[in-house]
């Protein structure tokens, strides 16, 4: 975790900004991968239209998809799972859960937040304050979790495939275990966990995750290619 020196005063409306910030850019991007998941579900949990679709002159299309989303949905999570590095953290271009926890734990600024929560256009001051510094604690503890978790740490291995397949070209002598597609829904919903702890930190939002729109929209996609060309039997 990158330290403050010690003699530099910590700007805390400054590091309130990043924090909300990279929240709302950590939203966006749980959407999107939230979205990828629901349109790669509508095409491989539709047997009947996958088959039919597989066996179309959109076959090549429908591979692109179903690859493009996939790895849209690995690189999403994962940038959002990113370490600090040895930049400034205030100053990084890296918006991520590890970036949050690093400016939380500079002075003052989680006091800031639970003291701030007892300024909410509500009648629960006191309630508030002891929310935000519950919240605070599961969010740490969670982001812990993940990235500490054994046999299979599944972050690491979602990351060790974007590394080999999709963000580079990387080659090992031993081949790599490789993450299951059910570790990858699992820790897109560990994260979307994540940005619900962190929303309700720096904003007190409570987030309603919009279910299913993707989905119908990508269903009607492949129903149309389906319908468009039948298996014939």
């Amino acid at each position: 975790m990158a330290r403050q020196p010690a003699d530099e005063q910590v700007d805390i409306q400054a590091v309130v900004t990043r924090l909300r910030h990279a929240k709302n850019r950590i939203l966006q991007t749980i959407e999107w991968a939230r979205a990828t998941e629901e349109v790669w579900r509508a095409l491989n949990e539709a047997a009947d239209n996958r088959r039919t679709v597989a066996e179309s002159p959109a076959s090549e299309a429908a591979w692109v998809f179903e690859r493009a989303t996939r790895d849209g949905q690995i690189v999403a999570i994962t940038r959002v799972l990113d370490a600090p590095g040895r930049g400034n953290p205030d100053q990084t271009n890296r918006l991520s859960f590890p970036v949050c926890r690093t400016l939380l734990a500079l002075p003052g600024v989680s006091a800031w937040f639970i003291e701030d929560a007892k300024t909410w256009n509500n009648d629960l001051g006191e309630a508030n304050a002891r929310q935000v510094g519950q919240r605070i604690e599961r969010f740490l503890a969670r982001l812990h979790a993940l990235e500490t978790e054994e046999g299979p740490n599944r972050a690491r291995l979602i990351r060790a495939f974007r590394d080999e397949n999709i963000a580079h070209e990387l080659h090992f002598a031993v081949q790599r275990e490789r993450p299951l597609y059910r570790h990858i829904r699992e820790v897109l919903n560990e994260v979307m966990l994540l940005t619900e702890e962190l929303s309700f930190i720096v904003e007190g939002q409570v987030i309603h995750w919009r279910r299913g729109e993707a989905n119908r929209s990508a269903s009607l996609v492949w129903e149309s290619v389906a319908a468009a060309y039948p298996r014939e039997g």
